[in-house]
């Protein structure tokens, strides 16, 4: 009979598990299972093999509180689903890693949220599903217990966001649906930021955003005729109270008059830095001028001094002798 019984076993069940069952069968106790790594410490209860390893179904229960149960094999967690209940009512039921870290599975926090998907350093990380008690949910992907990357977040209100996320906040493109308008465009810090489109009861917003408030934008009717365009004021929390300060046609002016003050700048400067180096080629002239009548008036000869002092060569403006050029 026993043979007939295993012969049924081995047919409906793998090679590993019938090890598994075989092995764990009538023998379960209770002992402190602790390597020298202190890996397992805490108390154990269920199937071993000899030398007190854990083999088979058994609960683990661990001097901090938690409570881990599943199949062991020799020791190691196994390819199976455990259940892992915590001190603070925490449940965790999945894939644990060989570490002991939570691989994938399903988390459901004490306070009624839940989360499936996978972990990291027992961490939400990479792709998952988090809805919580207060009607949000969330599902995409997860980084350090963040959102980030692509993903979508429904809100109670009613909000909804479908795009990317950095350090659990909007960023990059998204697009994000209220109640009474859309913006498809740029976030960062959780906000509208850089170039997008605002639509709102037909009405569009076209430009540039700030801090979720219009900046510089093109404001459009529902018939698509352009009203206005300019620099916008933010005036309260919502972008819905701004208002327009400065037009495009004031902002042409002023670029106008810009470039007219720049221009009479630049000549300005220019005219500074001609006088400098005029002032600069006559003092070197003068010196060449006052050393040549030096050497003249050295060597005696008064003719040849009377002939530098009126001549052209150390002469600026034509017909001016280099005394009056020189100030001398």
């Amino acid at each position: 009979m026993i043979q007939t019984r295993l012969f049924t076993l081995v047919r409906y069940c793998s090679f590993v598990t019938c090890v598994i069952l075989l092995c764990s069968c009538g023998s379960s106790s209770q002992y402190d299972w602790e390597t020298k790594e202190g890996k397992y410490n805490g108390a154990y209860e269920g199937g071993w093999w000899s030398g007190k390893t854990a083999n088979g179904y058994g609960v683990w229960s661990q001097a901090n509180g938690t409570v881990t149960s599943g199949v062991w094999i020799n020791g190691n967690y196994g390819s199976g689903n455990y259940t892992r209940e915590f001190p603070n009512g925490d449940k965790f039921v999945g894939l644990i890693n060989s570490d002991g870290s939570r691989k994938s599975g399903v988390y459901n926090y004490k306070n009624g949220d839940r989360y499936e998907g996978s972990f990291n350093d027992n961490q939400l990380s990479g792709y998952g599903t988090l809805t919580k008690v207060n009607g949000e949910k969330y599902v995409g992907n997860f980084s350090s217990g963040k959102y980030s990357g692509s993903g979508n977040l429904t809100k109670a209100s009613g909000t909804r966001y479908v795009g990317n996320f950095s350090d659990g906040m909007f960023s990059g493109k998204g697009f994000l649906t209220e109640r009474n308008w859309t913006y498809d465009g740029n976030f960062s810090n959780d906000m509208m930021n850089g170039q997008g489109t605002l639509t709102s009861q037909g009405s569009k917003f076209i430009g540039e955003f700030k801090n979720n408030h219009l900046y510089y934008v093109s404001h459009y009717t529902p018939n698509g005729t352009l009203s206005s365009k300019g620099i916008w004021k933010a005036n309260s929390d919502s972008w819905e109270r701004d208002t327009l300060i400065k037009t495009q046609a004031q902002m042409d002016q002023e670029a106008r008059e810009e470039a007219k003050r720049k221009e009479i700048e630049d000549r300005e400067q220019k005219d500074r830095a001609n006088k400098y180096w005029e002032q600069v080629k006559k003092a070197a002239r003068c010196e060449e001028f006052n050393r040549a009548r030096k050497d003249c008036r050295t060597a005696g000869d008064y003719s040849k001094c009377m002939q530098i002092s009126y001549s052209r060569d150390y002469t600026f403006l034509s017909g001016w002798a280099m005394e009056k050029d020189c100030g001398l």
